[in-house]
C-alpha cells in the first residue's frame, strides 16, 4: 500500500489489528512493515480467490477497542516518566518499555535500592493518581514534528538513535511533562488513561523494572 492506517509495532507498542476490504475481497491484516515509500501489510484472504488487484482501493478498518488500549497503556508508561521525577527519582534515565496489555513496564537504567522499592511503589501510585485527578480539562495532549535542531533545543539532547538533519516527533502528555520523542499512539488526554496501578519493582541487571497496570476504575 502507499498509506496506512495501520500503526506497525514499534517502540514497545504493539502493532494495530484489523482488516482490508474491497467490493469483493476481505484481508485480515497480521503484521505492518514500513519499507521506504511503501507499507507492507502481511496477512491472509478470506477466500483466495478473491483478492486485490494493482491501483485498487481498498477500506481499511482497524480495531478501536484494541488501539485505545494500547494508547493508554503506551501514555501510562510516559506518565511514570513524570511520576518518576516529582518523587525524586528524575535522575534515573528511561530505557526500554513495553506496553502491551499483558506485562506492561517502563525501565530505567541504575538500581533503586531493594529496601526502597516498596515505598517508591506507594509514592507512584499516589503521584499517579495525583497527576490524573489533577490536571485540567483544557490541558490536553500535544504531539509535534521538530526539525532535529528545535528537537534539540526542546529537550536539551537528542536520542543517538536519531539521525541529525532528521525530523523528531516529540508527545508532551501536558504542560508539566517535559516531552519524549515517540512515533507511538497516545490518548488525547490523561484523564483517559483512567487508572494506573504500579504494581511492583523489580532490579534487572543494571537498570530498575517498574511493572503496572492500566484499569478501567
Amino acid at each position: 500500500m502507499d498509506n496506512t492506517i495501520f500503526h506497525a509495532q514499534g517502540g514497545g507498542q504493539p502493532k494495530d489489528e484489523g482488516t482490508m476490504h474491497s467490493e469483493d475481497a476481505e484481508f485480515e491484516v497480521e503484521d505492518i512493515t514500513i519499507n521506504g515509500d511503501h507499507v507492507s501489510h502481511v496477512g491472509k484472504f478470506k477466500n483466495l480467490d478473491n483478492t486485490f488487484k494493482v491501483d485498487q482501493e481498498v477500506e481499511q478498518k482497524i480495531d478501536g477497542q484494541f488501539r485505545k488500549k494500547c494508547a493508554r497503556i503506551h501514555s501510562a508508561g510516559h506518565l511514570i516518566d513524570m511520576a518518576m521525577e516529582k518523587t525524586g527519582y528524575g535522575h534515573l534515565e528511561p530505557g526500554k518499555g513495553f506496553h502491551f496489555p499483558k506485562g506492561s513496564y517502563v525501565e530505567y537504567i541504575g538500581v533503586v535500592d531493594n529496601e526502597k522499592r516498596e515505598k517508591l511503589v506507594e509514592d507512584l501510585n499516589t503521584e499517579l493518581k495525583t497527576i490524573i485527578d489533577e490536571v485540567k480539562e483544557e490541558d490536553a495532549m500535544v504531539a509535534k514534528v521538530y526539525s532535529y535542531e528545535e528537537a534539540k533545543e526542546t529537550l536539551g539532547s537528542v536520542p543517538p538513535f536519531f539521525k541529525e538533519g532528521s525530523k523528531v516527533r516529540i508527545v508532551k502528555l501536558c504542560k508539566d511533562d517535559k516531552g519524549c520523542p515517540c512515533g507511538g499512539t497516545h490518548v488525547k488526554h490523561i484523564k483517559d488513561i483512567k487508572n494506573i496501578q504500579v504494581s511492583k519493582i523489580q532490579k534487572k541487571k543494571k537498570n530498575t523494572r517498574i511493572c503496572y497496570d492500566v484499569l478501567d476504575e
